[in-house]
């Protein structure tokens, strides 16, 4: 193996490890438990993250039952919509953090 691939592969593992980071966090900040204010900054930034996990579950049915897509790895399909679900949640978490204080 060359340098670049090298290079490549310790970026895949720096984001996936980032990835992984992020799903950590957000099951530990839905586990938390704290005052009304930080239940309901918790609240609507799952609320989000739901939204686009099933938004993200609707296009991909949709697109199967079409013929337009042919998912070959269901686990990756899975990880992925994990880590977009989990992103969203972190980005209205820091947002309604922001807004509302806590």
């Amino acid at each position: 193996m060359n340098a670049s691939t090298h290079i490549i592969l310790i970026l895949f593992a720096i984001f996936l490890l980032a990835c992984l980071a992020s799903i950590a966090f957000m099951f530990v900040s839905l586990a938390k438990k704290g005052d009304e204010r930080r239940q309901m900054v918790i609240a609507k930034a799952s609320t989000w993250s739901f939204l686009v996990v099933m938004g993200s579950i609707v296009i991909r049915i949709i697109m199967r039952l079409s013929g337009i897509s042919q998912d070959g790895s269901y686990v990756s399909a899975l990880f992925s919509t994990l880590v977009g679900g989990s992103i969203v949640f972190l980005i209205s978490l820091m947002y309604y953090r922001k807004r509302y204080g806590g």
